[in-house]
């Protein structure tokens, strides 16, 4: 394979967002060292079976059997502890229309710069694994599909709920990807309004239809097919890739291939497929990049159905830090090109 020997400036189709790609900058030390795993003590737990008092009130289980909020327990969703929002704050419809036009319109359009709104919302920890494990590829191959049925279903649940319009679902691994806990958990949160980013890719997939006729990830999964320099794995419903803008050394999205704008819309068949994928790409990561990343799931809000979106999964490795020139610019810097990224995590 030709590798790419000058820095290049690559730009994503949906969100317009710019990144440069820069193979020199791969020969930092900073920039290949590996994390140690995140060591918490089994004492010091709160998340293994057996403990299910040291933490709220389950708001969804996966239990094949036992008791409400006791052991027997496959996947469990309790109420984040350290909330980014919360659901006992007081609001009305108007405070709701309020905040849904406030954040998520292009541009804030609150008035003063001392202008405030509740930040009500729903905020979960998604427990992977009764198990004291720090990563799911340690549970049988089969517990990642029970895990994506359990993501599936709650968000189902979740689109029920008054005034949550949209939800993120996301999981942080090691100390450089923002975990405190090592048992393997998720999270998921809910708000009364559609988040900037998510935006910004339902507003850009529009223009893109607009412009060509299909969605953007439609167009995108094509086209690498047809490539393949980028391709990571393929199965029958899905197509997982390190994307030609992406913003930081071996980031990878996995999208379906058949256009589908909510997660939650998966018919049980699939949803156990992308646990398979998913499962297959966080072992690859690990095993080649070490334990810090994140993944997080982009779905359309609640009750649409755009012919624009599709959902999609992006895992973003945290292999080096953000510094003056990322946040001085909100340019990111890619220090693998996607095509090599891609190669080594199809040969892991």
């Amino acid at each position: 394979m030709q590798r790419l020997a000058e820095p290049q400036y690559r730009r994503n189709p949906i969100t317009g967002w710019w990144v440069v790609v820069a193979p020199d900058r791969s020969a930092k030390p900073e920039s290949v060292e590996r994390e140690q795993p995140l060591k918490t003590p089994i004492a010091d737990c709160p998340f293994c079976e057996g403990k299910e008092a040291e933490t709220p009130l389950e708001s969804f289980v996966v239990r094949p059997h036992g008791p409400p909020n006791g052991p027997g327990w496959q996947v469990r969703f309790v109420r984040n502890r350290f909330p980014i929002v919360r659901a006992n704050l007081s609001v009305d419809g108007n405070v709701i229309a309020n905040l849904q036009e406030g954040i998520s319109a292009p541009t804030l359009s609150f008035p003063g710069h001392d202008e405030w709104l509740p930040g009500w919302g729903i905020h979960e920890v998604v427990v992977e694994s009764p198990r004291h494990l720090g990563t799911i590829i340690d549970e049988p191959p089969l517990h990642a599909e029970t895990l994506a049925l359990a993501y599936r279903d709650r968000l189902r649940l979740l689109a029920k709920e008054p005034n949550v319009i949209s939800a993120t679902l996301f999981h942080n691994s090691g100390r450089g990807g923002g975990a405190s806990q090592e048992h393997v958990h998720s999270q998921l949160v809910g708000t009364p309004f559609i988040p900037p980013l998510l935006q910004l890719e339902l507003d850009g997939a529009e223009r893109f239809h607009a412009k060509h006729g299909v969605d953007p990830w439609g167009a995108m999964i094509d086209d690498e097919r047809k490539d393949g320099r980028r391709v990571v794995l393929e199965t029958e419903n899905y197509l997982a890739w390190c994307p030609w803008a992406g913003r930081v050394a071996y980031e990878t999205w996995l999208a379906p291939k058949q256009r589908k704008a909510r997660f939650e819309d998966s018919t049980d068949a699939e949803a156990r497929e992308f646990g398979a994928v998913l499962r297959t790409l966080i072992e690859r990561i690990e095993r080649l990049l070490g334990p810090a990343f994140n993944y997080y799931l982009h779905s359309a809000p609640f009750g649409t159905n755009s012919q624009a979106f599709r959902w999609h999964l992006e895992f973003t490795p945290r292999l080096a830090g953000i510094a003056g020139w990322e946040l001085g610019t909100n340019m990111f810097i890619n220090t693998v090109p996607p095509e090599d990224a891609a190669a080594k995590l199809r040969e892991t």
